[in-house]
């Protein structure tokens, strides 16, 4: 499912890259053209329309290059819907919370445990409360199993305590180390 998704993201960066580049290719042929390059610009366009394979070619990538532009406009330019997680029902209506909130909570709560450096949270909501997945880097003067269950823990009470939210799984993933050089002379 997140190779799929990565893909089908990959094309859609491709569609954008291929129609942006197209597009500016036609802005600077405008461009030459108004420059007094037209006559020239528009006897090769001639040439090039005379052959019937090429006229076929042309009317292709315009229609592709059509496509594209739509697509982008409908699909690309929206704005993204905010996903949110039901916190509580209450008599009065339904108490929700961001993931974007959530994740700011947690990199909140994470900044209390020392020795841990950069983090990047991901949110996944379940029927059964959130799971976090923290991947970050920290200090090799610290003990990583140690800062990881401190961090666990400081995480999952935050956010149960003030998010409301209960928290099912707190994953820890340190991708790296650093030399922590704050204080120190060298």
């Amino acid at each position: 499912m997140g190779r799929e998704r990565d893909l089908v993201r990959s094309l859609e960066k491709l569609v954008l890259w291929v129609y942006t580049f197209s597009f500016s290719l036609i802005m600077l042929l405008l461009a030459l053209m108004s420059m007094g390059l037209w006559r020239e610009l528009l006897f090769a366009l001639d040439l090039a329309l005379n052959d019937v394979n090429q006229r076929l070619f042309i009317s292709v990538s315009a229609i592709l290059l059509f496509i594209a532009g739509i697509y982008t406009l409908l699909f690309k330019l929206r704005p993204r819907p905010v996903q949110q997680a039901i916190v509580k029902t209450t008599q009065l209506g339904d108490i929700c919370i961001s993931l974007d909130a959530i994740e700011a909570l947690v990199v909140k709560a994470a900044g209390k445990v020392p020795g841990l450096r950069e983090i990047k949270p991901v949110i996944k909501p379940t029927e059964q409360g959130i799971a976090i997945l923290i991947k970050g880097t920290v200090t090799a003067e610290d003990s990583i199993p140690q800062m990881s269950l401190e961090l666990q823990e400081t995480v999952k009470s935050n956010i149960e305590a003030i998010a409301g939210v209960t928290v099912i799984e707190v994953r820890v993933v340190i991708q790296g180390i650093t030399r922590d050089l704050r204080g120190r002379v060298e």
